[in-house]
């Protein structure tokens, strides 16, 4: 169970499978944060929670959320519950693909699968099955630094940083519009693209272009 505060400037690593995977639906600034945190938080040791299919657990002050999250102690502590009953409804979408690409499944998977709130302490639960995408990776994998993640001020600036932070040496990468917004989670929402590229895009990619590498 992990008590500590994280470096802040340490790397992330994280495959590409999971990097690519679109959500469900939109996830708040403060719950991709939380989650980008805890993935962060993943050691090489933790691969062995996967044979006991047993999650990996964390426990944080509402003091040290306050710090990860750069908010109010007072803002936490009145948003907790709200925070830990949205952040467990959120799912990724996996793909499993033939060597030829084309789709064989779907896996709908949950992140973290317990949140609780007590007495000034957050507990969560990362769901063990999606540890094979935070820890011994290996191959098909992209580092990003965990700073970059948490200063932005969007949860779509930060899924847009990791889905073109993995084409940085490609030097482009190119989307459909129903492909960005599924990436989202707002498959439904936006349907004019002018409201789209005004409220989404010009502000992600000037928050990425100010505050990330």
């Amino acid at each position: 169970m992990s008590t500590n505060v994280i470096d802040k400037n340490q790397k992330v690593r994280q495959s590409n499978e999971f990097v690519d995977s679109p959500y469900m639906v939109e996830f708040s600034l403060h719950e991709i944060k939380i989650m980008e945190y805890l993935i962060a938080e993943c050691k090489e040791e933790d691969y062995k929670l996967i044979g006991k299919k047993q999650g990996k657990e964390f426990n944080f002050s509402a003091t040290q959320i306050s710090k990860i999250l750069n908010t109010s102690l007072s803002r936490v502590v009145t948003d907790s519950d709200k925070l830990a009953n949205d952040i467990t409804q959120k799912r990724i979408i996996h793909k499993l693909l033939d060597t030829d690409g084309q789709l064989l499944e779907y896996q709908y998977l949950p992140i973290i699968i317990e949140a609780k709130y007590s007495n000034g302490n957050f507990y969560f639960e990362l769901n063990y099955k999606a540890l094979p995408f935070f820890v011994n990776v290996n191959r098909n994998f992209t580092e990003f630094q965990l700073r970059h993640l948490l200063s932005m001020k969007t949860s779509y600036a930060v899924k847009l940083y990791k889905i073109l932070y993995q084409y940085k040496k490609i030097g482009k990468r190119i989307f459909t519009l129903e492909e960005l917004k599924i990436q989202f989670g707002i498959k439904e929402k936006y349907n004019l693209y002018k409201h789209f590229k005004s409220r989404i895009l010009d502000k992600s990619v000037k928050q990425i272009n100010e505050i990330t590498d």
